[in-house]
């Protein structure tokens, strides 16, 4: 049997080893070993099993209400007040307060609004000019989602 002639790169010229490719040398590490395939010794994945119908009427009666748009309740004071002036409410409910007034939106000549969306069922409330002079008369009593509107006297 003949040997092979073995040739390093390192004992060939320059020359003879431009152009080729060098060769992978043979790792020392063995070959990796393969995975052993899994077994079906498990319990197989229970499949789950289809679903029930559902009856129209159950179906729309589990679904979420749609959102209810809130009932607006709207005072609206019919009087000029004169330039610089302005109307306040105070009262109770839908956040009016009988300590400190709120001001109404002035929005034309003579007609001062106040709208809110508050829950209350009923919002009891009164006129101020400035936040300082009430109006004559009682308490006004609005319910939700209604409009009030009046002509006040200061």
């Amino acid at each position: 049997m003949k040997k092979a002639n073995v040739v390093s790169k390192e004992t060939l010229p320059v020359s003879a080893t431009k152009g080729t490719v060098p060769v992978k040398a043979a790792s020392s590490k063995a070959p990796a070993k393969a995975k052993p395939k899994p077994t079906c010794e498990t319990a197989p994945t229970p499949v789950p099993a289809p679903a029930k119908s559902v009856p129209a009427e159950k179906k729309q009666a589990s679904l979420p209400a749609k959102a209810k748009h809130p009932k607006v309740t709207t005072i609206v004071a019919l009087i000029n007040v004169g330039w610089g002036n302005q109307v306040f409410v105070r009262g109770q409910g839908g956040g009016l307060s009988w300590e400190r007034g709120l001001p109404m939106t002035c929005n034309a000549s003579g007609e001062w609004v106040w709208i809110s969306t508050a829950n209350d069922p009923t919002f009891e409330f009164k006129l101020l000019l400035n936040d300082i002079f009430w109006e004559n008369g009682g308490n006004h009593a609005v319910p939700r989602g209604d409009t009030h509107e009046h002509e006040p006297i200061f």
